[in-house]
């Protein structure tokens, strides 16, 4: 038994979960499938189409157990009786068999090299279809059963009778398609076709001596910049990572089973990519299978009526119909070895990039599920998840019950035994009475109570543990907070309450920092607070977060870009967010890639955003939607009175109209927990008159537990002149004075201060130039001093110290892990440039894990970290 083993049995618990608005999000997800391509309540959706169409983004995504949950939540719907799950009726009519009788068949088989196994799965498919009602057609599911083939195993089979001139392989299939307008599907295709054309390209380039089974790192983000400096349109990251996943596919299935590439994510940028194909082989796997989507395409248009314009315009076809499309281009069908694999390949192709969208016979390629919805409009209600929210209060019991059964075990099996039998024989009150007493609210919490004490107890006060734990399930609070009283620290522990108490995905959790040093503070707090848990939580300044969404990097650029280059990638990922010159559904679904599941915002210091970063929250929290439920939950914390990037753009506008921006409730932190009474009295005095103010009725005051302390702390005695007051001092006009006058004021402090520190001590000025005077007196009466600016040196001071760059580009695998980098850090000479070095060590720690990463991308990352 170990403790730690607690908060992870907790988490895989709640991984498996529904919420209410998750299981009514699919309902609301098939019931948009329905209205958008008008299918008269009968939807056939596979579980990844169904999960598309949550334009609320409500779903919790998790690629072990999506498929689970959406199929739980369908059930429960359907126990609801909102809707039903029908058979999957991909249909093959009897009359598309070329013989009359199963002797017939036999005869054909006969004349064939077939083994005699497949001979029989051929016989058995003929008979089903011969057995067939007339007027009534069979499903491919029928087909299945009665052959014990696969489904892929079925239209293998149709494929094979069909060349041998048995059956016609009339399968019906229906697709929607874009003819006439500006996005239409023609112009879709030839957009995905040079994008792909174009990465695989520049993987050949990065790695031209990549061998088969050998894996490499690739940067979607960098990837992405080059493809759009090379002039490729709108190389977006996730478009990037459907292409890759496409190209993986190609050749599946054939000679050995192999696709062209093996994919493993690392991170949201970043993903090792085996190569299981020569380059050139993988090249011409992929241009066929795009030649035959492209013919495909053509089919499919030419299935519409000559004169229609417009979007999700339905084609219906067959597949024998797709079929003699592939045979009619002769050119083509002779490079292919199996054209049911190709027909598969290419249709999914198109479906996947959105260049058609299949609709009836998605079934026959993947698990689709054929759902018919209920005519009632309602939701799903409370009452409705009653008796699933029973069950998972009876999860989060047993899990307590477990705890206390290993904790007396470990003092005395005996009574850990006697806790057992009683479990099985007493009712639950009077079991809980006996063995859990007066912990009623500890075991309906999902952490163990240490953590609890951690996250909110340790807080020690009111407002702020109220504004931890807030358990309602969508809410924007606005956190306005005074010098010194524990901003940063609050939304840490709100984002260690989520994950720890709520049990939200830290997947789905947006942290936004003014500047990557604090970023890198959030990341340090939250680590120490919630250990490992903390890796998934995403912690980014705002412009971190616009390279990353529009695939921006300046990676070995000759230039730093300049703070408008910043702000138009802003307002491109805000244009991205908000799906500009997409048609409404598409922007939807384009949106939800965007976000990646994000489901909870909190911003650090609002008060410094500019008219850009506040763009792009807006259109991250989903602010101007019209459903409520379509948004994200927004928490920031600010003070209107510390305003002090101005000159870069920011306003305190921002915060002042947020309350009505996200209809949010406003919270006041006003302890300050560093500062002295005299300090508190003269800052409160100074901010005072100032107009517009947001917290006139909420004076700052010490904290609670350092009220009885004289008003100007341990300097009241220790200083005769100032007494722990704010001093004013008559210094002159010139910087010369001043200068002197400071350095002057702060040797006579330091001579009555036995633990002085030169280190605790600053000068601030306006302007830089100002300060030269005073480095000069310090150096005169021989005090050290360091200007702010020289304490972390920019990248490109950085790369003057060679021994680190040549360190990175002569690893022979291109990558770095977090033990070499501390391994290598710790035998250099320390300096400032080494302390950056460092700082970015532990915060690459801290996001990855200690996983591999790529040295381009350790290189950016120090790069991004000087421009800040």
């Amino acid at each position: 038994y170990d403790r730690g083993d607690v908060e992870s049995q907790f988490g895989l618990s709640a991984r498996s979960r529904l919420s209410q608005r998750e299981i009514h999000g699919i309902l609301r997800a098939l019931r948009n499938l329905n209205r958008k391509k008008q299918l008269q309540s009968e939807v056939v959706a596979t579980v990844g189409e169904i999960l598309r169409e949550d334009d609320d983004n409500v779903f919790e995504r998790d690629s072990m157990t999506d498929d689970t949950r959406v199929k739980t939540a369908v059930a429960w719907l359907e126990e609801t009786h909102l809707l039903s799950r029908e058979e999957n009726r991909t249909e093959i009519f009897p009359s598309a068999l070329r013989i009359q009788s199963i002797v017939e068949a036999q005869q054909k088989l006969e004349h064939t090299s077939l083994y005699k196994a497949r001979s029989k799965e051929l016989l058995n498919v003929t008979a089903a279809l011969l057995d067939a009602p007339a007027d009534g057609g069979i499903t491919t599911d029928e087909l299945m059963s009665s052959s014990g083939l696969s489904a892929e195993g079925v239209r293998s089979a149709l494929h094979d009778l069909e060349s041998l001139g048995i059956a016609r392989n009339d399968m019906a299939l229906t697709a929607f398609v874009h003819k006439g307008i500006q996005r239409d599907s023609k112009r879709r295709f030839e957009q995905a076709a040079g994008l792909e054309d174009a990465l695989i390209a520049h993987m050949q380039e990065a790695a031209p001596d990549q061998g088969e089974g050998q894996s490499l790192p690739l940067h979607l983000r960098q990837a992405s910049q080059r493809l759009r400096d090379s002039g490729v349109p709108e190389p977006l990251p996730e478009r990037l990572s459907r292409v890759l996943k496409g190209i993986a596919q190609d050749g599946r299935g054939e000679g050995g089973g192999k696709g062209s590439l093996r994919l493993k994510t690392q991170d949201a940028e970043t993903v090792w990519v085996t190569l299981q194909r020569r380059w050139r082989d993988l090249q011409e796997t992929a241009e066929l299978r795009r030649s035959a989507a492209r013919v495909l395409l053509d089919h499919l248009i030419g299935q519409l009526p000559a004169q229609s314009r417009g979007a999700d315009l339905l084609a219906e076809t067959t597949m024998s119909g797709l079929f003699e499309a592939l045979k009619s281009d002769m050119l083509l069908y002779s490079r292919v070895r199996n054209p049911s694999k190709l027909l598969d390949h290419a249709l999914l192709w198109l479906h996947d990039m959105e260049i058609v969208r299949l609709h009836r016979g998605l079934a026959v390629f993947r698990p689709a599920m054929t759902i018919r919805l209920a005519p009632e409009r309602r939701g799903f209600t409370n009452a409705d998840f009653e008796p699933l929210a029973l069950h998972y209060e009876g999860q989060v019991l047993q899990i307590h019950i477990m705890v206390e059964f290993a904790e007396r075990g470990l003092q005395a099996v005996g009574e850990a035994l006697r806790m057992a039998m009683d479990y099985f024989t007493l009712e639950e009150g009077e079991f809980l009475e006996r063995w859990l007493p007066g912990r009623r609210r500890e075991i309906e919490r999902e952490t163990t109570p240490e953590s609890y004490a951690a996250i909110v107890s340790s807080l020690n006060n009111p407002v702020q543990q109220r504004i931890v734990s807030d358990n309602r399930q969508q809410t924007n609070v606005l956190v306005l907070a005074g010098p010194g009283s524990g901003k940063t620290r609050v939304l840490v522990h709100r984002i260690a309450y989520l994950i720890r108490a709520r049990r939200q995905p830290a997947s789905g959790i947006l942290a936004l920092a003014y500047n990557r040093h604090a970023a890198v503070e959030i990341r340090h707090r939250l680590q120490d607070l919630v250990g490992r848990d903390a890796y998934g939580v995403t912690v980014l300044t705002c412009h971190a977060l616009a390279m990353r969404l529009v695939g921006a990097s300046f990676t070995g650029m000759a230039d730093q870009p300049d703070d408008q280059v910043f702000r138009d990638l802003m307002k491109q990922a805000t244009a991205l967010l908000r799906g500009d010159d997409l048609l409404p559904e598409e922007a939807d679904a384009q949106r939800g890639r965007l976000l990646r599941g994000f489901r909870w915002i909190l911003v650090d210091e609002y008060q410094d955003i500019g008219p850009e970063e506040y763009a792009l929250i807006s259109a991250l929290a989903g602010r101007t939607l019209e459903d409520d439920g379509a948004k994200l939950s927004l928490f920031a914390v600010g003070d209107d009175d510390q305003n002090i990037y101005a000159f870069a753009g920011a306003s305190v506008a921002f915060i002042r109209k947020f309350e009505g921006d996200y209809k949010a409730r406003t919270d006041y932190l006003t302890d300050n927990y560093r500062s002295t009474r005299h300090i508190i009295a003269a800052a409160n005095g100074m901010i005072e008159p100032a107009r517009e103010r947001m917290k006139v009725q909420h004076p700052i005051h010490v904290d609670r537990r350092r009220r009885k302390e004289p008003p100007g702390g341990n300097w009241q005695e220790r200083d005769p002149v100032g007494q722990g007051r704010v001093q004013i001092l008559d210094a002159g006009n010139d910087t010369d004075s001043q200068a002197c006058q400071a350095v002057a004021e702060l040797q006579r402090l330091a001579a009555i201060d036995a633990d002085w520190s030169w280190a605790r001590s600053a000068v601030i000025a306006r302007q830089w130039k100002w300060l030269e005077p005073v480095r000069a007196c310090c150096d005169l009466v021989g005090i050290p001093a360091q200007m702010a600016n020289e304490e972390i040196p920019s990248f490109w001071r950085l790369r003057e110290t060679q021994a680190f760059v040549t360190w990175l580009r002569e690893r022979p695998s291109r990558t770095v892990d977090g033990v070499a980098l501390q391994a290598w850090s710790q035998n250099q000479r320390p300096g400032p440039w080494q302390e950056l070095l460092n700082q970015a060590i532990e915060e690459y720690i801290l996001e990855d894990g200690g996983a591999e990463a790529p040295v381009d991308r350790l290189l950016e990352w120090l790069a991004e970290w000087g421009r800040d």
